[in-house]
This record gives C-alpha cells, sequence and structure tokens, in this order.
C-alpha cells in the first residue's frame, strides 16, 4: 500500500521557486505516495445490480475527463468537458470499440 511522505516530488512544482506553482518538477513522486488506501473499512462491496464480465473480456483503462467528453456526440455542450458529462449513461454503459470517431 505505501505511505505518503510529504517530499518536495510530491507537489509536481518545484517548492520555494520564482513562479511558485507555475513551475514543473521532473522528478519522480511515485517512491513518496500511497498506491491505494481503503477508506471505508465497513464497505460490503456487494452490489444489487453488479454487471459480470468475465475478466478475459474487461478492460481498464484511464481516461482524461475533459478529453473524453468535450466532442462526445451524447454529452449535451454544457456538460462536455467535466465529471457531469462523464456521468451520463451513453458514455458509460458497455459498447464496442470504434463506436465513437
Amino acid at each position: 500500500m505505501g505511505k505518503l511522505t510529504w517530499d518536495p516530488a510530491v507537489f509536481g512544482y518545484t517548492l520555494n521557486a520564482n513562479g511558485d506553482d507555475l513551475t514543473f518538477d521532473e522528478r519522480d513522486s511515485a517512491p513518496f505516495v500511497q498506491k491505494c488506501q481503503v477508506v471505508d473499512q465497513s464497505f460490503s462491496w456487494v452490489h444489487p445490480t453488479r454487471i459480470r464480465v468475465p475478466w478475459e473480456q474487461t478492460i481498464f483503462y484511464e481516461t482524461h475527463v475533459h478529453g473524453y467528453t468535450k466532442r462526445h456526440p451524447a454529452v449535451p455542450e454544457h456538460a462536455r468537458g467535466t465529471f457531469e458529462g462523464l456521468g451520463k449513461k451513453e458514455v458509460i454503459e458497455p459498447r464496442t470499440w470504434g463506436d465513437i470517431s
């Protein structure tokens, strides 16, 4: 799990530099940050409508909220580029590759 260590590398910018948080720090922060943390020990991990997808058909990926929703045709203009847009049914429902160009 790891432990958070407040090292200057975790800030992403050079502390006490001219321009302060407008600078960029290229140091690797990985050795100093937690890899995960369980917040609610009482969470049951049971969901009544769990979708059962076989592991061999499961893909985990990271996405950039702004970029993923900015031009998505199912996201209303006011919600594009926002977490609200990411929560739209058409954005999160399972689909096949190539549905959106």
